[in-house]
């Protein structure tokens, strides 16, 4: 089957725009601009990227975005030193690699993960890595 797809090149390119005008708004501003002056770009599209537009410049012209917007996780303080001689050493089950730092036990009191890992993993996925449907709480 030939089915078109229900969003337009020009819509994702809108949006990703928009998204990335937390970090360079200049860039953003630009790259909108451009899809409005393109022939191609739908009418019902205008609107939107003008909105866009326009909150962009009012966010720009109100100081830009506070410093915690968009940020990662930090590292944890001792989060890459060993633990312990390598014969006690634990392995994570999502790297298998010698953890460093502390350990985060798994509910099945055998198997770990890094707690770095772990609250990397509960940010995205609130359940456990080992596919049991056991939440996690690594806080």
């Amino acid at each position: 089957q030939n089915l078109p797809f229900p969003v337009s090149m020009a819509e994702v390119s809108m949006l990703e725009a928009a998204a990335s005008s937390a970090v360079n708004t200049a860039s953003s501003l630009q790259q909108l601009q451009s899809l409005l002056d393109s022939p191609e770009f739908p009418k019902q599209l205008r609107p939107v990227c003008e909105q866009h537009m326009a909150a962009i410049t009012q966010t720009q012209a109100a100081g830009g975005y506070p410093g915690s917007v968009y940020r990662g996780l930090g590292k944890m303080t001792g989060g890459q030193l060993p633990t312990c001689y390598k014969k006690y050493a634990k392995t994570s089950v999502l790297t298998n690699a010698l953890i460093k730092g502390p350990p985060f036990e798994l509910e099945d009191r055998k198997l770990h993960v890094s707690l770095v890992d772990a609250l990397s993993w509960a940010r995205v996925n609130s359940y456990s890595p080992l596919n049991t449907g056991c939440k996690i709480q690594p806080v």
